[in-house]
């Protein structure tokens, strides 16, 4: 019997774990090249609130409880809601607003603000 010791192999990274942190790496340069060729217009460009052109969803999506005065949900039916949107957090007139009607289970409704009256850019930065 012989007590010949065993040399201990180096690991090797497996091939696809390699190609894909190439991958990766290969991507993220090739994205930071095309931002900072643009010279941040592309950016802009989503985030311009105040160009007719900006892209804006029209709906939004919205989940709530609607409630009795005292807090308990009201019962499961047809509501008439109306929703609106104010320029400034207390007082004033509402620059967006539209009602619909919803249905709740235990009091909770789902719908999307914006499916009677679209919200525009000009609602959303007001």
């Amino acid at each position: 019997v012989s007590n010949a010791r065993r040399r201990a192999e180096p690991r090797r990274v497996p091939t696809m774990k390699l190609l894909a942190v190439v991958a990766l790496v290969t991507i993220i340069l090739a994205s930071t090249a095309v931002l900072l060729q643009q010279g941040g217009s592309l950016l802009a460009q989503f985030t311009a609130w105040n160009s007719p052109d900006a892209a804006v969803p029209k709906q939004v999506p919205f989940q709530a409880v609607l409630t009795e005065p005292g807090g308990a949900p009201v019962a499961d039916g047809s509501y008439a809601v109306v929703f609106s949107l104010y320029p400034t957090a207390t007082g004033g007139s509402p620059s967006w607003t539209e009602t619909q009607n919803i249905q709740t289970s235990v009091g909770v409704f789902s719908t999307h603000l914006g499916t009677t009256n679209p919200i525009t850019p000009t609602e959303v930065a007001s």
